[in-house]
């Protein structure tokens, strides 16, 4: 069996290049994520009184792949306060 080598360089070089993608992605971090603040608009509850009420009707056809596209916009309009889907269409 061949044995692979390792050199010292290269350690060093794979060190640094993960110290610095981690730096960037902690950095990054800070700015995208809000943490509570992200996700409150699930779950405000008294300032769902000031958004607006939106009707959404989606009028389809069967299709092979009508269900995956449904479930997808079903998880998308999950995470809109005070909507009101109605889908009319074929199964």
């Amino acid at each position: 069996m061949s044995e692979a080598r390792i050199r010292p360089r290269q350690v060093l070089v794979l060190i640094i290049v993960f110290l610095i993608v981690l730096k960037l992605v902690h950095h990054n971090g800070k700015h995208t994520c809000q943490g509570p603040e992200y996700l409150q608009a699930m779950y405000a509850q008294q300032e769902a009184g000031t958004l607006p009420h939106i009707y959404a009707i989606t009028p389809t056809y069967a299709r092979p792949a009508q269900k995956a596209e449904l479930t997808r916009l079903s998880h998308l309009f999950m995470l809109l306060p005070n909507l009101h889907w109605n889908h009319c269409g074929g199964f």
